[in-house]
This record gives C-alpha cells, sequence and structure tokens, in this order.
C-alpha cells in the first residue's frame, strides 16, 4: 500500500511541476507529441460533424477523417460536403473559444437562396458550437 502511495504521489508532484513550467516548453512539448504521431503513422483524425440536409429537413451526423483538424480544414470539408468549394472561404479563425469564419461575396452558397445559405451556415453553426463545443461562431462578407 506505501508503494502504491508514493507511486501515486511522484506523479502528482510531476504532474505539479510540469503544469508550472513555462509556454516555451509546452510548444516543444506539443511539436514533439505532434511529430511522435506523424512517425507512428497516424495521419487521420475524426471529427464528428452535422451536416443539414434542407430536403429532407433533418440533421445529418457524420463522421469526417481529416488529415489536419483545423476550424478552416473542419469549415472546408463541411462545404464540400454540402457541394460547394472550399474556395468560397476567405478565412477561418478562432480566439477566445468562438470561431470567426469570413466568406467570398462571390461564394455560391450565397447567390443559391435561403435553402442553400441554410444549409450552409446551420451545419456549420451546429458542428462548432454543438459537437466541437465552441461558445460562439461568427460569419462575415469580405471581412464585413
Amino acid at each position: 500500500m506505501k508503494k502504491i502511495f508514493t507511486v501515486v504521489l511522484c506523479i502528482c508532484v510531476i504532474l505539479g511541476v510540469t503544469a508550472c513550467s513555462d509556454t516555451k516548453n509546452n510548444n516543444v512539448e506539443e511539436m514533439q507529441v505532434e511529430k511522435s504521431l506523424e512517425d507512428l503513422g497516424i495521419t487521420k483524425q475524426k471529427v464528428e460533424v452535422t451536416i443539414v440536409d434542407v430536403a429532407e429537413n433533418k440533421d445529418v451526423e457524420k463522421t469526417l477523417e481529416l488529415d489536419n483538424p483545423s476550424t478552416e480544414n473542419i469549415a472546408k470539408n463541411i462545404m464540400k460536403e454540402l457541394g460547394c468549394t472550399g474556395e468560397e472561404i476567405n478565412s477561418v479563425t478562432e480566439k477566445d473559444n468562438s470561431v470567426y469564419i469570413d466568406f467570398s461575396k462571390d461564394s455560391k452558397f450565397l447567390k443559391s437562396g435561403t435553402a442553400g445559405e441554410t444549409a450552409v451556415l446551420d451545419s456549420l453553426g451546429l458542428t462548432f458550437i454543438g459537437n466541437l463545443k465552441y461558445s460562439h461562431i461568427y460569419f462575415s462578407i469580405d471581412g464585413k
């Protein structure tokens, strides 16, 4: 029993010291983890998304396997699932647990009527807020 307690205590001390290390060390550790995942051959990650099917009037849960599950890549893949190109997105950024998506004014879905807009904007909103637990999503067109 004393050995188990000692091991648990050592682990707690190590975790406590690690948690107090400076940001530079954390970045190095994150880079090492990414590299080791790459070395292990893990290249795709599963991301749960929600696609709005306007014709059927229902939400469809899908799992996408993405090489790079960044917010931008997730948004572009949702657009592709809805028949849009990823080029319609100017940028996707995240800050303070919020996602900011800027579309091009020439985006085809903006000209496809209410159903097309609803499918895209609702799918992005449901995925980022519902599935990925961001607190807010903001949309803009050409920075406005």
